[in-house]
């Protein structure tokens, strides 16, 4: 149903009420559920899956908009500031198209920053109640719970559990292990906040204590030090911000507690030396897993109970609230000075493991026993270097979105090849430079302000608060862990991390709640019958071209990825596909790449040659292209120009041994084989991906 708000002209503005707001926030819903979608297709991080997803949110807006749009007196201020300033960084990722090296990859790049975009204008554009908030942090805590416990049961069952692990850590859904991590880590927020909600039957709330306990020990089993420190920020932000921070506390202390107790067994599947090994081990921690969450279940039921009999006692004596707070900060004092003992003195051990950061690889941390206490190895601090390096070199405009891998090739010291910086923060200065971060950073900053806000107007409401609570820390974890990682490339975790931080935003977010009488529409005469116009006409504008960029470049990757599907069995279909995928996408040089590949397969050279030259037009900065039409035109006996190219693909790629010993071998008059480079290339990659640590058995 819905009642009518009468401006002074006499307009009547509808405004949805009880059931009828409920059913008008079913988009929202579906933000959360198509990012529970993507999580089990490796978190959508392929074009061909995300890309349809994004085509489903936008008709999804253009629904809305059109058939139930919000009325203002349902837009919030802040909202609609959010969604301007994100507005504005998806033109400018656009913009950055022009201007990118990579224009292919500055195409793919915005076409995702417009995905987040859909996402968080469906699920801000109106205010949310309680009960339908209710609805999408339980289909997030409990969809998440239910492929976690499929993930864990599957693997258990399977005799061989090592498809889904990568180097004895758990990959699974998402295909990356920071990436599942970071997925079980957001969907412990919403179930927490469940759990504290005193409307909700008991058993409800035990139950979503025992799922939280469920996720963190499945995030375990990825040993994500990222998650881990993502863990500490978000549990600090979550009991500060609660309005009952004891029951807080002890909510999450519950889940935390079970894993610290379960510690050594779930740390034994990495620490499994062969294969063989893998399955024990890894049965061992599922069923310390399922144990631990019946207990921590069961333990937070009579805790519940008990509180429940206790609350009202409480409730009479402000005086304990105060004095718990001040215990709590007590105990806060306690532990920062326990970890000042520790650690010595802070400055020599941040110095260290500073130097430890820059200077360790991957390697020193496969030969420590658990990634929690070992090195800081890893490469990102030289990613972050190029990174910076870029933003240095265009501080304004930045070098495009996803304009990364070329230039870390050329400039990179160690034998990583990212496609990414690893770092939300340095991805957006180097690709969006300080015009596109400060609107990106902006619409994050009006959002979590709106959450405060909420948080603010709700705290004699703890309910609702906690709520509020919840989707502000959900959200915060995602991003903390961003900040040093790529989970921008796996849609499904941001999604439902701006999902989970719209409904925080706007949750109880009440018509003339900012302030100031409600607004209502006005007719102001012809005057604004054509502003109304105007908008609408932009706005299917805009549509239109997001559609189109959306369309041509989804269906050209989903060639691409058909004709790699079908190459195996008919490479003449496969080129085929590759050349609509070029026409679709005349930005990218992949489809070309591609078919200059499979060219050389099937010893077609001149059409080889003739991709891969028109690859080198689009993309002259791919050492692979070059590498690549180098192997081609040495097929063909033009010696000059392959050694041309391939000193090309040296520059550009300096640290690829192989580029070095194709050209001592075509120097020398050897023939090279364009299939045993590729062969040698996808052992490379097989072995960084293995589910056991090669060097495991000798570092042990």
């Amino acid at each position: 149903m819905s009642v009518a708000v009468e401006s002074p002209s006499g307009d009547r503005t509808p405004v949805a009420t009880g059931i009828g707001r409920d059913i008008l926030l079913v988009p929202g819903l579906l933000v959360l559920a198509t990012g529970l979608l993507l999580s089990v297709l490796d978190g959508g991080f392929d074009p061909t899956v995300w890309y349809p997803a994004a085509l489903f949110l936008l008709v999804l807006l253009a629904l809305t908009v059109v058939v139930a749009p919000p009325s203002r007196a349902e837009r919030g201020r802040l909202a609609t500031v959010a969604i301007v300033l994100y507005g504005l960084f998806c033109i400018w990722s656009y913009l950055g198209i022009t201007w990118a090296d990579a224009p292919g990859s500055a195409w793919e790049g915005a076409n995702r920053v417009l995905l987040y975009g859909l996402a968080i204008a469906l699920v801000v554009l109106r205010p949310w109640t309680r009960r339908a908030a209710l609805i999408g942090f339980g289909l997030v805590g409990g969809g998440l719970t239910l492929i976690a416990l499929y993930v864990l049961v599957s693997g258990a069952i399977d005799s061989d559990p090592s498809n889904l692990l990568q180097e004895g850590r758990l990959g699974e859904p998402a295909g990356y292990v920071n990436a599942s991590a970071g997925l079980w880590l957001i969907g412990m927020w919403p179930l927490l906040a469940l759990a504290l909600n005193r409307g909700l039957p008991l058993a409800v709330r035990a139950l979503s204590i025992g799922a939280a306990t469920l996720l963190l020990q499945a995030a375990f089993l990825s040993q994500s030090r990222g998650g881990a420190i993502a863990l500490a920020v978000a549990a600090v932000v979550y009991v500060v911000l609660s309005p009952r921070r004891w029951p807080a506390l002890l909510a999450l202390g519950l889940p935390v507690v079970a894993t610290v107790i379960t510690f050594d067994t779930l740390a034994g599947v990495r620490d499994a030396p062969t294969i063989a090994a893998l399955a024990p081990a890894f049965d061992s921690a599922v069923e310390a897993i399922l144990i631990a969450t019946a207990i921590a279940t069961v333990v937070a039921a009579a805790a519940l109970l008990a509180g429940r009999r206790t609350e009202p006692w409480v409730g009479e004596r402000p005086q304990l609230s105060r004095n718990g707070d001040i215990a709590l900060l007590a105990i806060a004092g306690l532990m920062a000075v326990g970890g000042l003992v520790a650690i010595g003195n802070p400055v020599d051990w941040a110095d260290g493991r500073w130097q430890d950061f820059k200077t360790s690889g991957y390697s020193d941390v496969n030969s420590s026993s658990n990634r929690f206490t070992g090195s800081l190895g890893s490469g990102r601090y030289d990613f972050y270097r190029v990174a910076f390096g870029q933003f240095e070199e265009h501080p304004l405009r930045g070098v495009g979105q996803d304009n990364f891998a070329n230039e870390y090739l050329q400039e990179r010291e160690g034998n990583e090849a990212p496609r990414h910086p690893h770092s939300l923060v340095l991805k957006m200065l180097s690709q969006g430079g300080l015009i596109g971060s400060a609107l990106f950073f902006g619409a994050i900053a009006v959002l979590l302000a709106a959450g405060w806000r909420s948080r603010q107007r709700l705290r004699r409401v703890a309910d609702d608060a906690t709520l509020v609570v919840g989707g502000i820390t959900a959200f915060v974890i995602w991003f903390v862990q961003a900040a040093g990682d790529w989970l921008w490339a796996f849609p499904a975790l941001g999604i439902i991390a701006f999902g989970l931080l719209g409904i925080a935003a706007r949750l109880g977010d009440e018509p003339g709640a900012e302030g100031g009488a409600p607004d209502v529409e006005v007719d102001g005469g012809p005057g604004a019958r054509f502003r109304t116009l105007a908008g609408r006409s932009a706005i299917a504008v805009g549509v239109l071209l997001a559609g189109l960029s959306l369309i041509c470049a989804g269906i050209s990757a989903r060639y691409t990825s058909a004709a790699y599907e079908s190459s195996g069995s008919d490479v003449l279909t496969s080129l085929q596909r590759l050349d609509r995928a070029a026409e679709l996408n005349p930005l990218s040089a992949e489809p070309l790449l591609a078919k200059g590949v499979l060219a050389q397969r099937i010893e077609s050279y001149d059409v080889a040659v003739t991709a891969l030259e028109d690859a080198a037009d689009r993309e002259p900065e791919n050492w692979f292209i070059h590498f690549e039409l180098g192997l081609a035109l040495a097929a063909q006996g033009h010696e000059r120009l392959a050694l041309a190219n391939l000193r090309e693909a040296q520059r550009l790629n300096p640290r690829q041994p192989l580029v070095g010993e194709v050209m001592r071998r075509l120097r020398a008059g050897d023939e090279v084989s364009a299939g045993d480079v590729e062969q040698i290339l996808r052992g490379a990659l097989r072995k960084r991906l293995s589910p056991v640590d090669p060097n495991a058995v000798r570092n042990r």
